[in-house]
């Protein structure tokens, strides 16, 4: 027998002047809110075996290990009877770039806060507490569906911005153009369905591979942006026949997925307006995000009794030390002793996207791909 429950909690930890995450622009701060922000969480517990887990999807850019420690450990301070550890607490973050910075324990990420920003920390882990919590106390007897559907192709909800990248991949035989970049994404979204004993929808979290960045790096408010509009607009829908519902529209791999449609080269920082009556960068946002709505609102509805998923649950968790991984031959040019090295961030990574936005400017950029590539002979 299943136990679910869902939960959902603000996090808007706003603070007047602070950077926002994602761009890592100096100019790209907090000044307003357009949008609260908020942690969903979903509680699947097997009874029978005595084993549960917890997804949280939050509105945030990414998830990091200071913000799963700092819930962890009030977890264990005052709710350690509810059994949550690392393996079987699952924290994910649906992307946005409006959100807050300053809740890494890692510089790189808090540099245009600036800086490590104790309260936007605290707000944040006790929002994520605090929609567990109220997960738990709306445990009921149920069920979890799952269900998949795929985007038509003229539907404009996602394009890969790196299209001359996608055809050198050796698995692509027939090159794609640039009009054709909405084919060379992932669009097929997945959905997990988690309804009561009788039936009633409780909840819903879907994963769907496409930037949360139809809001620019000139935007200074909090927004949850497309996958934020698309989770009101179902909870909006569905709330009618339960208002405890919930649904958290959660991301799926996203790395050169953009949201955006168009290059604007006029207009400074920005990037990739709609034309005609999606002429604004915020109404291009809900645009996306009501098509990310109906595909999920589809999918849940044709969910039936075949597509329950079975009443045992487990979690795992493993840590790999990915700067010495054997890399197998067909991805090393057949050399059978290749391994991985440490990581880096790579000066086109710093130097941003022309569809979501640039970040360090090409001289800055000439120069920095200079720098690495004395680096990397020095290395040698």
């Amino acid at each position: 027998m299943l136990l679910v429950g869902v939960g959902k909690a603000d996090i808007t930890a706003y603070k007047k002047g602070v950077g926002m995450l994602g761009y890592g622009l100096y100019h790209h701060i907090m000044l307003g809110v357009e949008t609260p922000l908020y942690s969903r969480a979903f509680v699947i517990d097997d009874q029978t075996a005595k084993n549960k887990c917890v997804i949280i999807n939050c509105e945030l850019a990414f998830i990091t290990p200071s913000l799963k420690r700092g819930v962890l450990k009030e977890l264990a301070i005052y709710h350690s009877d509810l059994g949550y550890m690392d393996h079987n607490l699952l924290l994910s973050a649906q992307h946005t770039h409006c959100a807050p910075t300053g809740y890494s324990f890692h510089g790189l990420y808090n540099m245009n806060g600036p800086g490590f920003i104790p309260e936007i920390y605290k707000k944040i882990v006790d929002g994520i507490v605090e929609s567990i919590l109220l997960a738990e106390k709306a445990k009921v007897e149920g069920k979890i569906q799952l269900g998949t559907g795929s985007f038509s192709p003229e539907i404009p909800v996602s394009f890969n911005r790196s299209i001359r990248s996608y055809n050198q991949n050796p698995e692509v035989k027939t090159k794609l153009t640039y009009e054709e970049r909405h084919l060379a994404v992932d669009r097929e979204m997945t959905l997990l369905k988690i309804v009561d004993s009788k039936g009633l929808e409780l909840g819903s979290i879907n994963w769907f591979a496409v930037h949360t960045t139809n809001l620019p790096n000139t935007f200074t408010k909090l927004c949850s942006d497309n996958k934020g509009f698309a989770a009101t607009y179902m909870e909006d829908l569905i709330r009618a026949k339960n208002p405890n519902y919930i649904a958290a529209f959660a991301q799926g791999a996203c790395g050169d997925v953009s949201a955006r449609y168009k290059i604007n080269p006029k207009l400074p920082f920005q990037r990739g307006k709609y034309e005609g009556k999606y002429s604004n960068d915020l109404e291009s946002s809900k645009y996306n995000g009501q098509l990310q709505f109906e595909k999920a609102l589809e999918i849940s509805e044709g969910i039936t009794e075949i597509n329950s998923c079975g009443d045992v649950i487990d979690s795992g968790l493993m840590y790999v030390d990915f700067a010495n991984i054997n890399v197998l031959p067909e991805f090393a040019g057949g050399r059978t002793d290749a391994l991985t090295g440490p990581s880096c961030l790579g000066v086109s990574f710093l130097e941003g996207s022309k569809m979501d936005g640039p970040g360090m400017p090409p001289i800055l950029g000439f120069f920095a791909r200079g720098m690495a590539r004395f680096v990397k002979l020095w290395d040698k």
